[in-house]
């Protein structure tokens, strides 16, 4: 699956995406909160080249009204994938990504985990 493709379906889960740089977790546009968005064309345009073609980079996501788990394997990926799987039995997960490392994001409404009322 190219980087668009990614990150539209992200957008189309609601998700606000931004552009990372280049296999970086910085991002490639300084002020980033007013550009994640989470409409799929234009996302998909935000993606796409001057020559039509998928960008390479990486894709970030605005967690402002999130909170994110971050299941991480390198050292022991038996107990990684135990956790894991446990935790995915008592949260409810909006969205789950494999990361590089073979480790889990996984993504949760913050006011239905921590019980807030919208302001």
């Amino acid at each position: 699956m190219s980087k668009r493709d990614a990150a539209v379906k992200l957008a189309q889960k609601g998700l606000k995406v931004f552009l990372l740089g280049l296999d970086s977790k910085i991002p490639a546009i300084p002020v980033v909160t007013d550009r994640a968005i989470n409409d799929p064309l234009k996302v998909a345009e935000m993606w796409t080249s001057s020559f039509g073609e998928s960008r390479d980079e990486n894709i970030g996501v605005n967690t402002d009204d999130l909170f994110v788990m971050d299941f991480d394997g390198k050292d022991n990926p038996g107990l990684m994938e135990r956790e894991f799987t446990a935790y995915k039995e008592v949260f409810k997960f909006h969205h789950v990504v494999r990361t590089p490392s073979g480790g889990y994001h996984a993504y949760m409404n913050s006011r239905k985990v921590f019980g807030l009322k919208a302001a």
